[in-house]
């Protein structure tokens, strides 16, 4: 059975995707590409290539603040490589305006949209970017998006304790976020060096799905893998840097 890893193409804290060219965006591809390559050429051909790995546009700056780079480095590795947009996928902390035009685009990878909090208040806090385009900016912008047959939107939450995990919060984002085809990944924070958030605890973390399962929410519980925690909450890294 082929094995299905779930690779970030992210880099340093100083690469930013606002400054990189296509060519660059693409190189950083290739570089997580390649052992999986030659894998599939050593085992049963290289559709197994394409099958056996998702690419994830996260954790190197804003990829909505790069969108051209961003849009042209991914019809190349459709019509070029071959590799399917339906195993990529962009991570946005939620510049609006951006989510309508890739909505638009005939070839263009999954979307997830990284939420952290189910209102404004709370979401300020955390995400600065909340200031531009608020939470019902964003939540509207989502139901709008045109999904493809079985296509889901993807949430992201980062759960940090005392802040967003409350058994409240978790019903609120329930109610924002009902007739959303969408599916929820909850990420308990990954504590680190110069970081005062702290992670859940692990039942709190149980009951906050509880609530968005009983609600009819699909939603999952995802490892944190050190370095993804911050590609996964957008502006997070920042605010507390």
């Amino acid at each position: 059975m082929a094995h299905h890893p779930h690779r970030s193409v992210s880099a340093d804290p100083t690469f930013r995707a606002k400054a990189r060219s296509t060519w660059e965006v693409l190189r950083r591809v290739a570089v997580y590409l390649r052992p999986y390559k030659r894998m599939a050429a050593a085992t049963v051909g290289c559709a197994l290539f394409s099958m056996a790995m998702n690419i994830v546009f996260m954790g190197m700056g804003e990829p909505f603040l790069n969108y051209e780079n961003f849009m042209k480095a991914v019809r190349l590795l459709v019509e070029e490589v071959e590799f399917p947009e339906s195993r990529m996928t962009v991570s946005t902390s939620g510049i609006v305006p951006r989510i309508v035009d890739f909505g638009k685009e005939p070839i263009r990878p999954k979307l997830a949209i990284s939420l952290n909090a189910p209102n404004d208040t709370v979401r300020e806090r955390i995400m600065p970017i909340t200031r531009k385009w608020n939470v019902q900016m964003l939540l509207d912008a989502a139901r709008q998006f045109p999904l493809r047959p079985r296509e889901l939107l993807t949430f992201e939450y980062v759960l940090l304790e005392g802040l967003n995990d409350a058994a409240e919060h978790a019903r609120e984002v329930a109610s924002r976020l009902a007739g959303i085809r969408c599916k929820i990944n909850l990420i308990a924070f990954n504590p680190g060096p110069g970081v005062s958030y702290t992670m859940p605890a692990h039942d709190r973390v149980l009951d906050f799905q509880s609530i968005l399962v009983g609600a009819g929410l699909p939603a999952f519980i995802r490892r944190p893998r050190g370095r993804d925690i911050y590609a996964a909450c957008g502006q997070l890294k920042r605010t507390i840097s």
